[in-house]
């Protein structure tokens, strides 16, 4: 949480090493920076990295949309309690 609001008052949109994780040492830091490149470049090549980019959350959805499915989840908890489901 630190990191994130040190980040909005420096006006950055990506962390540096040491806002992330402050106790790193300085010569620590080649070290972790190839350890999360190699994590990156894991990432990055997994299949779902090569879907394409689509628009996802609240701001794609109408409000109509999202008081529905508000209702229909209070609905689903009203009469239904809870729903198991049987995975195989």
């Amino acid at each position: 949480m630190i990191a994130i609001q040190k980040c909005a008052k420096k006006n950055k949109a990506m962390n540096s090493l040491f806002d992330v994780y402050p106790d790193t040492d300085k010569k620590d830091k080649t070290e972790s920076i190839g350890k999360l490149r190699k994590i990156l470049k894991w990432i990055e090549e997994l299949p779902v990295s090569k879907l394409p980019y689509v628009e996802m959350g609240f701001d794609s959805l109408d409000q109509d949309m999202i008081d529905k499915l508000a209702d229909h989840s209070d609905y689903v908890k009203t009469n239904y309690g809870s729903i198991n489901l049987n995975v195989k």
